[in-house]
């Protein structure tokens, strides 16, 4: 779920709690896609980037890199580096912190029409794509 940040719409940057069905946004292939439901959860426990600050997912969120999906659950306590993929250059290093909230926050759940992910503040996040499983 994508907590805080911009999701890449076909009218630029959009705040993620700004996204409602049926807006288009940018999928992992760099092609438009409709966006189908946002479901909406309370979340306290994320995942921070530190060169990305305004960017802020929970654990059970997929993360694209340069070799694939990295599930969020598997970013261990006192940082891991990983290789980001992006929408503006093939992939780019970022440190990860696994951190708890203080207050529960929302967190938004996208179902794209096409593809495996959006990008949110330049990185690929990964979403659910319509008629697969949760």
């Amino acid at each position: 779920m994508i907590v805080q940040g911009d999701v890449l719409t076909n009218e630029g940057p959009k705040a993620i709690e700004e996204i409602k069905k049926g807006d288009i946004v940018i999928n992992l292939g760099n092609r438009p896609c409709r966006v189908v439901k946002v479901e909406k959860a309370d979340v306290t426990e994320v995942i921070r980037f530190q060169n990305n600050p305004d960017l802020l997912v929970s654990r059970d969120s997929g993360l694209a890199t340069r070799y694939g999906m990295l599930e969020g659950e598997t970013v261990k306590p006192h940082a891991k580096e990983e290789m980001l993929y992006q929408c503006e250059a093939p992939c780019f290093y970022d440190t990860l912190e696994p951190g708890t909230l203080d207050s529960p926050q929302p967190g938004y759940e996208l179902t794209v029409d096409s593809g495996d992910g959006v990008f949110v503040d330049g990185y690929g996040i990964y979403v659910k794509k319509e008629g697969e499983r949760a």
